[in-house]
């Protein structure tokens, strides 16, 4: 089964990232980097507490753009967040995981 958009209509990608800062127990007054990976829009929240990519075609030079960002932030932890359907296949979501993974990301999360 194709992967279903689950996102309200009308919502900008700055409202999910505020509510995913909101679900996560984060203070809305951390600061919301915007950059660019691999073509790709990310967020990094808190210096890199929290990174967010909410785009699609997700590939792994994002993931592994991401690690290197974090490595230059150098916050004590990191949790990732993907939108699920972002990714083109479930493989591709499996290895951007294990370079997560692999780079010390234990919290890879998909919405």
């Amino acid at each position: 089964m194709d992967y279903v958009d689950n996102y309200v209509e009308g919502r900008t990608e700055l409202d999910v990232v505020y509510e995913i800062m909101l679900k996560y127990g984060l203070d809305l007054t951390y600061p919301v980097d915007e950059f660019t990976i691999a073509n790709k829009k990310v967020y990094s929240i808190g210096f890199g507490m929290l990174m967010i990519c909410l785009d699609d075609e997700i590939t792994t030079e994002v993931a592994k753009g991401i690690l290197e960002k974090i490595k230059e932030l150098a916050p004590e932890s990191t949790r990732v967040v993907f939108k699920d359907n972002g990714f083109k296949t479930d493989s591709n979501k499996t290895n951007i995981k294990e370079i997560l993974k692999s780079g010390g990301i234990e919290e890879f999360i998909t919405i």
